[in-house]
């Protein structure tokens, strides 16, 4: 080989030695890899080997923050209740990582971490992450509502003859507190992102990763965030024997190191009320659970294979539109529960009151009813109509009707409700007869 010739292939080396090494170390190069639908919601990242992509912890601690405002709510009302301040509950709603909290959220074998700071490294509080929407009815903000109410609790909680018993959550209108606020944080916060998150897709970078230290595209990133609201473990598919076991032991520990893992381990809120709708009927056009946990996987794994957007569309859309049934089927299932209220309570007392003895069911049933109501609100894209959904707000109201109110009024507000409601939604999510019964 002449000297020309060496010269030559030794200066080709180099080149090719630096491009191939500029292409290994650029953050944006995507090494694409085609999986099969896996069992479990769990995928591998591109840019790094054998770490995982999906980052969806906020939205767990969000899902925490929920659920541990409910359980501190509740607490004035047990035998042994003890009065509750509103910055107790500002320390949920509002929280700072400084306050350094954990979850009183217990199971067995033993949550692994229950820190919220050391579970998510960012952490915006439930009140930023609000739907800041004019509540139908209420002509105010959910953040509003909110306070509102728990400041009523607080102000309950004042006066120790309430404490330990329904009154320290309850208004004087009749409105469990606990309930109503639980049920519209899951709407305004929970639903609302799990649906915004993956509205517009055609607007997220799926080729690059989002940042020099992610390990994920912005796209994967979105799916997740929503997959993460929706509440489920990882593990939905295979770590429980049916749906009751999903929501009344929702946790396994799917890696058997004798650790739940809340990040993937354990189902929240609306993965529940989800198995909970599936559970209560046995109906082949119903299967929440399965539906939603599917077109998550299947969807990501799409995502995952650089599919087509049209692909990826398809499973969102069903998605969102088996998130509002899952929410509409739980208002049919509060609906039945106040109806029957409402026939044992004026039985029992014909005049009574918000605060009877007798009107705590009822309250309680009637507060989830009109929390959810509001949830349908923040589902620009739902398949019932707002003409349809302002006449159901206009006919519920805003607190509860009693039999103090009059015998006719409050027969005739049970017939309206019932009929209205059921009559809608018939219409809206062709609900079979048997569903809207036995829900």
């Amino acid at each position: 080989m002449n000297e020309q010739k060496r010269i030559f292939l030794f200066a080709l080396l180099i080149c090719l030695t630096i491009f191939f090494g500029c292409e290994d170390s650029d953050p944006s190069n995507y090494s694409r890899t085609i999986i099969e639908t896996p069992l479990e919601y769990e995928f591998k990242s591109h840019f790094s080997e054998n770490q995982s992509s999906v980052q969806k912890s906020e939205q767990v601690v969000h899902n925490m923050l929920i659920s541990d405002l409910k359980t501190l709510t509740d607490y004035p009302v047990q035998n042994l209740g003890f009065p509750i301040f509103l910055e107790n509950m500002m320390n949920l709603y509002d929280y700072n990582r400084s306050y350094n909290l954990s979850s009183w959220i217990r199971t067995t074998p033993p949550i692994y971490e229950n820190s919220f700071n050391n579970i998510s490294s960012s952490i915006n509080s439930l009140k930023d992450n609000l739907n800041i929407q004019m509540i139908h009815g209420y002509s105010t903000t959910t953040d509003e509502l909110v306070i509102d109410w728990m400041e009523q609790i607080a102000d309950n909680c004042t006066d120790l003859d309430k404490v330990g018993t329904y009154r320290a959550i309850t208004g004087q209108n009749g409105i469990n507190f606990s309930e109503i606020i639980h049920k519209t944080l899951l709407g305004s916060v929970v639903y609302s992102n799990a649906i915004q998150s993956i509205t517009n897709l055609d607007s997220y970078d799926n080729t690059s990763r989002m940042s020099d230290q992610d390990l994920f595209t912005e796209l994967e990133n979105q799916w997740d965030i929503s997959f993460g609201y929706f509440g489920s473990s990882n593990d939905f598919n295979t770590g429980y024997t049916d749906d009751y076991d999903r929501v009344f032991d929702p946790f396994f520990d799917s890696d058997s190191n004798e650790f739940i893992d809340l990040k993937s381990e354990y189902n929240f809120n609306f993965s529940q009320f989800a198995a909970l709708r599936d559970a209560a009927i046995s109906d082949e056009s119903i299967n929440f659970t399965q539906n939603i946990f599917n077109a998550y996987i299947d969807g990501r794994t799409v995502i995952h294979n650089q599919g087509s957007l049209n692909e990826i569309i398809t499973h969102k859309n069903i998605i969102i539109t088996e998130l509002e049934r899952v929410i509409a089927s739980s208002i049919v299932h509060y609906l039945n529960k106040v109806t029957l209220d409402m026939d044992t309570l004026i039985v029992s007392d014909s005049t009574a009151g918000p605060l009877s003895n007798n009107a705590v069911n009822y309250n309680k049933n009637w507060s989830s009813l009109r929390g959810l109501i509001i949830s349908l609100q923040f589902n620009d894209s739902k398949n019932i109509s707002d003409v349809d959904l302002l006449n159901i707000v206009q006919q519920v109201g805003e607190n509860p009707v009693y039999p103090n109110d009059g015998t006719v009024v409050f027969r005739n507000y049970q017939t309206e409700i019932n009929d209205i409601i059921k009559r809608i939604f018939q219409t809206s999510y062709n609900f079979s007869d048997y569903c809207m019964q036995n829900w």
